[in-house]
């Protein structure tokens, strides 16, 4: 893609969503879109106005979309029409998007991030118990609606990848694995690696804190301003 098309694809994330682009700089952003283009590119998508489409999906179910196990439909939509034409196979992916979105996304998701910000650290550090039965009850306490739209193969990779991820990462349990599936449906499975979401990637790869709740903590804190950024932009651009 050219130059001119990059600036395309940046041209519409300012405009379609500023609150991220504000939040990322515009560096950072330029950064996402280069990312974008490039998986994009993986599946033949190559004109600035399919790469914007792409990160359309990628805003709003992380930059790994196409190989999240929380977004089968994803992946699966692209395996089977590897030889579709393009505009059919993204009218495709948006018709799913649509779909999905409209049992968890938008006022429930709003209501999901509004749950999130009161709870106090301390909160999080006080889950004990079954690890497993602490992450499915934390879900479905949050964010229902997410958590009914899950499958039983998708239950099951989030509980195991929220488990392993604290582990990576030295992260306390079972907080620090409650921590890690909040974000990962709130940002997208891949969100410690997703050029959307740098101030993630920085805090979990750190290893300026030697003690892991204090490691949890500054992770912690880097989502909480994320998310009360987000919703101070969202209700400034409704106004």
């Amino acid at each position: 893609m050219t130059g001119s098309g990059r600036r395309e694809v940046l041209e519409h994330m300012w405009r379609r969503f500023p609150q991220h682009s504000i939040i990322l700089t515009d560096p950072r952003t330029r950064e996402a879109v280069l990312f974008a283009e490039r998986r994009a590119a993986k599946y033949g998508f190559l004109k600035p106005v399919e790469v914007c489409s792409w990160m359309t999906l990628s805003v709003y179910f992380g930059g790994y979309f196409d190989e999240d196990a929380l977004c089968p439909w994803a992946e699966a939509t692209l395996q089977e029409s590897a030889g579709a034409n393009r505009d059919e196979v993204m009218a495709r992916l948006f018709s799913r998007m649509n779909f999905e979105t409209s049992t968890f996304a938008g006022p429930p998701y709003s209501k999901a991030l509004l749950a999130l910000l009161p709870v106090p650290f301390e909160t999080l550090l006080a889950e004990d118990g079954d690890l497993h039965e602490s992450l499915e009850r934390s879900l479905r306490n949050w964010y229902p609606e997410k958590a009914a739209a899950l499958s039983q193969d998708q239950w099951r990779y989030l509980l195991e990848a929220s488990e392993r991820k604290a582990a990576v990462y030295g992260l306390p349990l079972p907080a620090g694995a409650i921590f890690c599936m909040q974000c990962m449906t709130i940002l997208g499975s891949e969100f410690d690696r997703d050029p959307l979401y740098p101030d993630a990637i920085a805090v979990m790869n750190s290893d300026t804190a030697e003690d892991p709740v204090e490691k949890l903590k500054n992770a912690f804190d880097c989502r909480q301003g994320l998310i009360r950024r987000h919703l101070i932009l969202d209700r400034f651009r409704t106004k």
